[in-house]
């Protein structure tokens, strides 16, 4: 992430327009773009989870809910560790809202099928 950091306020600094870079918008800019990917990443394993590791379970099921509920958990945990910053509360939010709405779209599907 810090070289992210260095990379965005180095364009900033060679930008014209942008004017005297401020580090606070270059950390901005980049916990932002971390978000997304650790948000992104989160909700990419949990949709191959919801096909591989639930697929064998009956959809209506309470085991299928508490296997979904601690995979959402685990992929909280590994966004927390690589998002930071000011929007990182909500991302994560974001993120399991995704992936609930992920597990309530695959328990609506016909077994089998």
């Amino acid at each position: 992430m810090f070289a992210n950091l260095v990379t965005e306020y180095a364009r900033a600094v060679n930008d014209e327009a942008c004017g005297v870079p401020v580090i606070s918008t270059a950390w901005d800019s980049v916990t932002a773009a971390e978000c997304a990917a650790a948000s992104e990443a989160a909700v990419g394993r949990h949709a191959a989870f919801l096909g591989a590791a639930l697929e064998p379970l009956p959809k209506k099921e309470t085991a299928a809910q508490m296997a979904h509920s601690r995979e959402v958990r685990l992929e909280l945990a590994k966004f927390s560790a690589r998002a930071e910053g000011p929007g990182a509360a909500a991302a994560a939010l974001g993120a399991e809202r995704a992936m609930d709405e992920a597990f309530e779209e695959w328990r609506g599907r016909e077994q089998g099928g």
